[in-house]
């Protein structure tokens, strides 16, 4: 799994070796114009996810207080409903091994945040932030029937490293042995996925009968998001002006430990969190 990382990666700094010499050559069209489009979407995207990062210890006391005793209520792992909401590589991995029940329930909370928390709070801040008003209804659609896959895939997912016997690394490393086996039955496999499933059959009896509706309080998720991610962003900077600065003296350490840029006491705060967080379980 290491030597997968490390081709695509390997992949990507090609691409952006060819878009820089495209680019350098004619900025105007072709593979040139796009390598610069993709440059100029750091703007658009960088607000949301700073205001994602910075908003993650609200998130995180919402997922520990209310929805982890809901998904154990109903017999799944609480950790699930870490990345269930938060992406595993912008703080559910972490958050959900403090929740975790289980080792096999920390993995799938693992797998169901690829897929379930990269959407709620990747997915759609960007792309509401990089679509026009006008296409924001055409995403809402995209975006609710997409999550109606989600079970599926997180189900298929664990199923195949049931029925493979793949060995997890005990430790959290990228080249150690994996010697722990995935031992999970499929009965608990669904049931840990029970919550989601029926939030995704809630979300397709909405969609069905009520799609005016759906797409209307998709809007206001994001209306109500979108200007909170910029405020987060934006105090979260006063996290290094000096002391004199009012609003810093006003916010005083609350907004010192918002977690969007690393530091030497708690080295994961940082927005690339834990991008390898897949290849240090499996090898």
């Amino acid at each position: 799994m290491e030597m997968v990382g490390k081709f695509v990666i390997y992949i990507i700094m090609v691409c952006a070796v060819v878009g820089a010499i495209a680019s350098i050559k004619d900025s105007e069209q072709g593979l040139g114009k796009q390598f610069m489009e993709g440059l100029h979407t750091v703007g658009h995207i960088f607000i949301p996810a700073a205001g994602i990062m910075a908003s993650i210890p609200y998130l995180s006391w919402f997922i520990n207080t209310v929805c982890g005793p809901v998904f154990a209520a109903i017999g799944a792992d609480p950790a699930l409903a870490a990345t269930t909401i938060l992406a595993t590589d912008m703080g559910g991995y972490q958050l959900a091994a403090e929740l975790k029940e289980s080792y096999e329930g920390w993995i799938m909370a693992m797998i169901v945040g690829f897929m379930s928390g990269a959407t709620i709070v990747f997915s759609i801040p960007m792309g509401l932030a990089m679509l026009e008003k006008r296409d924001h209804k055409y995403m809402a659609l995209g975006v609710m029937s997409g999550i109606l896959t989600i079970p599926i895939g997180a189900f298929i997912s664990s199923v195949l490293v049931v029925a493979t016997n793949s060995k997890i690394r005990e430790v959290i490393s990228t080249n150690a042995d994996s010697t722990y086996e995935f031992a999970l039955s499929y009965l608990k496999i669904a049931l840990n996925l029970s919550p989601l499933l029926i939030f995704v059959v809630l979300l397709a009896l909405g969609l069905y009968f009520l799609p005016d509706l759906m797409i209307k309080g998709f809007m206001w998720f994001g209306k109500y998001w979108m200007p909170r991610l910029n405020l987060y962003s934006c105090f979260q900077s006063l996290k290094f002006s000096p002391d004199y600065f009012p609003m810093s003296l006003v916010l005083g350490a609350s907004i010192r430990s918002w977690p969007i840029v690393q530091t030497s006491s708690v080295p994961w705060k940082r927005q690339d969190i834990s991008g390898s967080c897949w290849q240090v379980h499996f090898q």
